[in-house]
């Protein structure tokens, strides 16, 4: 039973006669292709009579088409007997035409679904509590999670080598110096092959300063972490004029390291000599008045493992140091260049850290309801056995959901920006395409007595393994290929990973492209997330502080990341390998996050919708092609091995939920019949054109007829 109400701010509700046009049978079901929940739609145009007649008149007069004036229709529950919303819609006054008996006009959907539909694509602020109509929404006691992230290990690499460079030591006068003269060189690379470690270093020349104690150090290092330095230092040392009786070079390397004012570590090489017989510059000049020249090399090769911590300063110079052993009476001078020789270099590669910093975290099923919420204008609007948990607000849930332990956070957050100044942000759409990639889900509306909620679930349950109503004697069913659901092709993965780093090579949450064994159509399914979920990408945003620099942007600020958490004794953690029994193939395993969700696992979750593909076929899918790590070979306990580059079988697939076959019939309903499948249009529909042998599909598409009672069904094949 249906009882039909007008509605404007000035009367209120006003109950009218039952308009013309509508009945029982006045709604397409429809399923949504992307969306996979069914919906429903209603007849747009309706004349009415009397009461209704002159109030839609009046307003018209009185404020124009502008006029916000508004149908209700409610519905009686056959079994309950309670009344409950079953449709708003505002008078679209464009279209309105009277006549002496009618006043005949389109009703178009404004309520919760039509609100839910037309604000997709908004992002929401998830800690406002206005809604986007201007509802006031209530508190959540802890939808936003204070996490600890722990540091990924990074590979960095710096390679730096030296062109031949050189300097002259001028005209220093041995004796008056004391009968020694003492240079410090520093060590410059002035090539730069490859550095994530460092961003300037020293140039090569001459000190008088002693480096150490003027803190003139070759680098300072901004993360801790296991250093591997590899050093070859090739010196020639020239004389070119000057004349004692004996000189003696020594020449040193010095390296060292600085923890603030303290030297925790140097290494200076034994003192090479330049012996007296060859260095003795009491020779005579040649013709053109100049000494003979005179050249040395020195070769420093250095090779060691360090654990640095960051802030710590690393030192690399040498001595040049000249004493005078002769008898002479004169002052006599020399001058000499130095060189660092072309093939001269300094390699380090190291696994760096970042101290453990804290990030706001919004909690999954907490993020889906604030969106939900703030587009329906509606609280307590969402609901999810998936994603919900035992705590979790504002609706509880017996066990925590399989995809229930992840939380949402966004590149400024990580960073350290404060979240009052830096609100997360994302839309439904947002949320639907990062999860689906993931989860394979499906949205649909519920009815919760006269409310409606929006649900969100995984695919299958919106192809109900139970049957509505049963159908006998139907004639003139066609069936068809449905070829749109065929894939030749899969894209999958994550949008964003690449950090133009090194580490690119290790990251397996980034792109992949897969076949399966179809030729006869080109298709390709596309499950990439929006997402970030690498743990690469995640940890270079978080070392690029904040307060380290408060005016720089970084390109991932607005950027939505996902993590995959677990439950510990006082709220949550990020996951790590704490599940798996193997995960090898990747940098420290210790320290990464959502190995969950790497490609491959999510390919599996999606199974249900790429097995539709292959049930006529022996084969699986195969990486075609693949960015980042694919590599990575993963096990948890009680579970097959992952290979990422492997193929993925059919029974790892699973059973796909539907074939890609179409049924397509007319056939006239029972009231009763009409009203079964408008309660649980999700489950299947058995019909044979006898009454034995009966064919199963779920509804793809359900229009009434109201003339004839006849309802024309598009039907997809379930495999069941």
């Amino acid at each position: 039973m249906y009882n039909f109400y007008i509605y404007h701010k000035e009367i209120g509700r006003i109950r009218i006669e039952d308009p013309v046009g509508w009945d029982g049978l006045g709604k397409k079901i429809i399923r949504d292709s992307k969306l996979h929940g069914v919906f429903f739609e209603y007849t747009p145009k309706l004349q009415f009579i009397k009461k209704g007649k002159a109030i839609i008149h009046n307003f018209l007069e009185k404020y124009g088409i502008e006029v916000e004036l508004y149908l209700i229709v409610t519905f009686q529950d056959p079994v309950t007997r309670i009344f409950s919303t079953d449709y708003t819609g505002r008078f679209n006054m464009t279209t309105l035409e009277i006549s002496e008996l009618y006043a005949t006009c389109n009703v178009e959907n404004t309520g919760f679904l039509q609100k839910f539909k037309n604000r997709m694509d908004v992002k929401v602020n998830l800690q406002s509590l206005i809604s986007q109509g201007g509802v006031t929404l209530s508190p959540y006691d802890s939808e936003t999670q204070n996490i600890l992230l722990h540091s990924k290990s990074i590979k960095k690499v710096l390679d730096v080598a030296s062109t031949n460079q050189e300097y002259y030591e001028d005209a220093i006068n041995v004796l008056n110096a004391g009968l020694n003269a003492t240079t410090f060189i520093k060590v410059g690379f002035d090539v730069i092959n490859q550095d994530e470690i460092e961003d300037t270093f020293m140039n090569f020349g001459p000190s008088e300063l002693d480096p150490v104690e003027n803190s003139l150090y070759l680098m300072k290092l901004k993360e801790a972490g296991s250093y591997n330095v590899d050093i070859k230092l090739d010196f020639e040392v020239e004389y070119i004029d000057g004349a004692l009786d004996l000189i003696t070079h020594y020449f040193q390397v010095f390296f060292g390291i600085k923890d603030g004012l303290t030297l925790i570590h140097n290494e200076t090489t034994p003192k090479a000599f330049f012996s007296e017989e060859v260095m003795n510059l009491n020779e005579p000049p040649n013709a053109v008045g100049e000494f003979r020249k005179r050249k040395k090399t020195y070769t420093v090769n250095y090779q060691h493992t360090f654990n640095f911590t960051a802030g710590q300063e690393v030192y690399l110079h040498a001595f040049s140091d000249v004493d005078y052993e002769g008898e002479s009476g004169g002052d006599w001078i020399y001058r000499q260049k130095i060189t660092l020789k072309d093939t001269s270099y300094m390699r380090i590669d190291s696994a760096t850290s970042f101290p453990s910093t804290i990030s706001p975290v919004v909690l999954i099923h907490e993020a889906w309801s604030r969106v939900c919420q703030s587009i329906t204008d509606q609280e307590d609007s969402f609901r999810s056995d998936y994603y919900g948990r035992t705590d979790s607000e504002p609706r509880q849930y017996s066990v925590d959901g399989e995809g229930s332990l992840r939380g949402q956070t966004d590149g400024a957050l990580l960073r350290g920006f404060p979240l009052k100044d830096n609100p997360m942000h994302t839309s439904f759409k947002e949320m639907f395409e990062g999860c689906n990639a993931i989860d394979s889900i499906g949205v649909g509306i519920d009815k919760e007595g006269t409310k409606q909620v929006i649900r969100v679930e995984p695919v299958s349950h919106f192809y109900s393994k139970e049957r509505s109503i049963i159908l006998n004697w139907v004639n003139d069913i066609r069936k068809k290929v449905d070829a749109t659901r065929f894939y030749n092709e899969i894209k999958a993965g994550y949008k964003k990973w690449a950090n133009e780093e090194y580490n690119n090579l290790d990251e397996f949450l980034s792109r992949r492209e897969l076949t399966l064994p179809i030729t006869q159509v080109k298709n390709s399914l596309d499950l990439i997330s929006p997402f970030i979920a690498g743990g690469y990408t995640l940890e270079f945003t978080r070392r690029d502080r904040y307060k380290d620099a408060t005016t720089k942007d970084n390109e991932n600020d607005n950027e939505t990341f996902i993590i995959e958490l677990r439950r510990t004794a006082g709220g949550f953690e990020p996951a790590r390998n704490q599940d798996f029994t193997m995960l090898d193939n990747i940098l420290d395993p210790n320290t990464v996050y959502n190995a969950n969700l790497s490609i491959s696992r999510n390919l599996i979750r999606n199974g249900a919708i790429i097995a539709a593909s292959l049930i006529k076929s022996e084969e699986g899918i195969k990486m075609s092609f693949g960015e980042g790590n694919t590599r990575v070979l993963s096990q948890k306990t009680g579970e097959d091995l992952i290979i990422e580059s492997g193929e993925i079988t059919k029974e790892q697939l699973g059973k796909a939920i539907w074939r890609n076959e179409i049924y397509l019939f007319k056939h006239r309903l029972s009231l009763m019949q009409w009203r079964t499948i408008n309660q649980h249009p999700t489950k299947y529909i058995e019909f044979s054109p006898t009454d034995r042998n009966h064919k199963k599909g779920y509804i793809l598409e359900a229009v009434p007829d109201q003339r004839t009672r006849e309802v024309s069904f598009t039907l997809l094949r379930a495999n069941l």
